[in-house]
């Protein structure tokens, strides 16, 4: 089947063209070929089989996520590697395959199916026109079909599962056109939100995981409408999070915050308004994740598109923000945590107005001894610790020094790393000594610090010998 898929090429009608073009004879397939292979593809080949109907029964969620490994590896199983034969019969002779596809729609999509075969037909087109959505659009009127598709995203038959699935997956396909008008987008969000929030026996967390790569498929297309889907986004995002309480493996919740990422993202300031019950779960999430450092990449992740996209609003996060910062450089996560967690903390500072503390809560502050800590006796992560303390004295450098002992505890750090730092970064470290001194606001706050620690002494030395 994967040797017809790439042969098909060279017997298209468009390569009998050019050959006719240059004299010469190329053979392509009859339509009756195409439309008969076609029909074979969608009726034994593209249905899901009995067995994938137990894999998905015992387990739904590993079914789905071995569905997209599949689909990753589709030389290897004869139903993905059926669907990538129709898209090529699709690419290489549309004026047979699209009118076939439309004449298979119209066929079934006058009456509601009975049964449990005519469910796995129904399904086996719909994934048939999901995987030539790009030649389909044009024919087949998403807007006339979509109440079709929410009735059957409703159904609570538990055999409707399986419909479901491959509707959210195809409005993920299909939901890809600005001209639309607003109501069909409003429709398409109802929709997706019916499936992702759906817990009747018509459904289960393979249909939910389905909702939600799909709407993220939606979300991260360059045709997302915001003003459309402005007004679900606190409902999105607060069903997002059941569907991460009842996933069993990391993969399925990860995806989830993945698609959470993307629509804050996307939402941009919009999300202000919802921070504190976005964030609110996010504590015990991390402390269930426990050892698994992969899913603790996500939340760190997803904490940091947050701060981006509140920007100067994000100081109702700094509680969170220090405790994963924290949390994150400890010596036992570090190695798994630690580049996310300086993303997240330049993420804060960048997107900070002020580093006053409000009272009886932890603040950005919180973070500098350590950081001063760091910059003294890890060489490896110099330049890091080097480019936060700049970013802190740009905020408010005389706060800093103000802080009890923070400036005889810095320059003792400056004079250390100074020491011990590789030719090629003490240049760094110099210019950001510099930038510290030019934001002090006076002398007084350096002046006998920085002769205490020796660092003056250490800074003259290494300009004389430089010379």
């Amino acid at each position: 089947m994967a040797i017809f898929k790439d042969s098909l090429s060279q017997w298209s009608p468009r390569k009998k063209e050019d050959a006719m073009d240059a004299d010469q004879h190329v053979e392509t397939l009859s339509q009756s070929m195409v439309t008969d292979a076609v029909s074979l593809l969608i009726t034994r080949y593209i249905p899901l089989k009995p067995s994938d109907l137990e894999r998905w029964e015992v387990d739904p969620e590993e079914f789905l996520n071995a569905e997209d490994k599949e689909n990753d590896q589709w030389e290897f199983d004869i139903r993905p590697c059926a669907e990538r034969v129709l898209m090529a019969l699709a690419l290489q002779y549309p004026d047979y395959v699209t009118p076939l596809l439309q004449q298979l729609f119209q066929g079934i999509i006058s009456s509601p199916p009975t049964d449990l075969t005519g469910i796995l037909q129904r399904e086996a087109i719909y994934c048939a026109l999901g995987r030539c959505a790009g030649r389909m659009k044009g024919t087949i009127n998403l807007d006339e079909w979509l109440p079709i598709l929410e009735s059957e995203a409703r159904n609570p038959n538990s055999e409707y599962r399986l419909l479901k699935r491959r509707i959210a997956w195809l409005l993920g396909k299909w939901h890809h056109d600005d001209s639309r008008p607003l109501a069909v987008h409003v429709k398409v969000w109802e929709v997706l939100l019916a499936v992702l929030t759906d817990r009747s026996a018509g459904s289960d967390s393979a249909v939910r995981l389905a909702a939600v790569i799909a709407l993220r498929d939606c979300v991260e297309n360059n045709d997302f409408d915001i003003e459309s889907f402005h007004p679900f986004l606190e409902q999105f995002l607060a069903n997002l999070y059941p569907v991460i309480s009842e996933s069993e493996t990391v993969e399925s919740k990860r995806r989830v915050f993945k698609t959470m990422n993307s629509i804050v993202g996307a939402a941009g300031p919009r999300i202000v308004p919802l921070l504190q019950p976005i964030a609110a779960p996010l504590p015990a999430l991390w402390d269930e994740a426990d050892q698994e450092y992969l899913l603790k990449q996500e939340i760190l992740i997803f904490v940091k598109d947050l701060v981006e996209a509140s920007r100067e609003h994000s100081a109702v996060l700094h509680p969170l923000v220090v405790m994963l910062i924290q949390q994150g450089m400890a010596p036992g996560a570090r190695a798994q945590l630690d580049v996310d967690s300086l993303g997240l903390w330049e993420a804060a500072i960048r997107n900070c107005p002020s580093l006053q503390p409000v009272p009886g809560q932890p603040g950005l502050l919180d973070l500098l001894p350590p950081l001063v800590e760091t910059l003294r006796s890890d060489m490896d992560a110099q330049a890091n610790s080097n480019h936060l303390l700049e970013s802190y004295y740009l905020i408010d450098c005389p706060l800093i020094l103000q802080v009890a002992l923070c400036s005889q505890q810095l320059l003792t750090a400056y004079s250390t790393a100074h020491q011990q730092a590789l030719p090629t970064s003490i240049k760094d470290l110099t210019e950001s000594l510099e930038l510290l001194i030019q934001l002090s606001g006076s002398a007084l706050a350096w002046a006998d610090a920085i002769h205490s620690t020796g660092l003056f002494a250490s800074l003259l030395k290494y300009a004389l010998a430089s010379k």
